[in-house]
């Protein structure tokens, strides 16, 4: 009996990947025979999907929308559509692998950042625009997202470009704009490492996860 089968009853069996796996043949043939789920290790974070060239080509254009690609996540997309495999989305909001030209105006590194109107108007669009090409293209391939990713760091919320640029509810203004979008039986989830120490369990409880259950956005 395989890891998928044995836990069927309880959950799915997940595996994270990276295109080497994924253009391994011995990898695929594991991930297949073993696991019911998988989810990128890294080409669905936000600096795979944000198009730097075009955004940076027009920024007066795409000031509020911004330019996306899809390229790198395509063949994962194709791969779980062909072999009937789920995917888990990660991640659409994180403060690592987003650049910081998406936070400033005019998309500019030498620019000031961008003030809170927009960079809100951009996280919108951004997660419009990701999950509208996911469900679109590959209707049902995509069974949940984790929306935000590890915002909690020692003993309060990260400091991150988000927090500071962006304030304090950016994570449930994410939350908002991924329920909007996302299709229904879509789950949405928060992610975080570590999540057993009892400070940070108990911090993600109460600042996270109670405000999200509030307003019914978290699965």
């Amino acid at each position: 009996m395989n890891l998928k089968t044995a836990y069927e009853p309880y959950f799915k069996i997940g595996a994270a990947i990276s295109r080497w796996n994924l253009h391994t043949a011995a990898h695929r043939k594991l991930l297949l025979a073993q696991f019911n789920s998988f989810t990128c290790e890294n080409d669905m974070k936000p600096m795979y999907y944000l198009d730097t060239d075009e955004n940076k080509s027009d920024p007066e254009k795409y000031d509020r929308s911004p330019a996306l690609r899809f390229d790198k996540a395509i063949p994962y997309l194709e791969f779980a559509k062909k072999n009937g495999i789920a995917m888990r989305g990660h991640t659409l909001v994180w403060h690592n692998q987003t650049p910081k030209w998406f936070f400033c105006e005019k998309y500019n590194e030498m620019y000031p950042i961008a003030d809170r109107e927009t960079l809100l108007a951009r996280l919108e669009n951004y997660i419009k625009g990701v999950l509208g090409f996911v469900q679109e293209n590959y209707p049902g391939v995509i069974y949940a997202w984790d929306v935000v990713n590890e915002i909690v760091d020692k003993g309060a919320f990260r400091e991150s470009i988000w927090y500071k640029c962006v304030g304090s509810d950016f994570f449930i203004k994410a939350f908002e704009y991924a329920r909007k979008y996302a299709a229904p039986g879509v789950e949405l989830f928060y992610n975080d490492y570590e999540s057993a120490e009892v400070w940070k369990r108990d911090f993600i409880i109460e600042n996270v996860l109670k405000p999200f259950k509030e307003k019914g956005l978290v699965d």
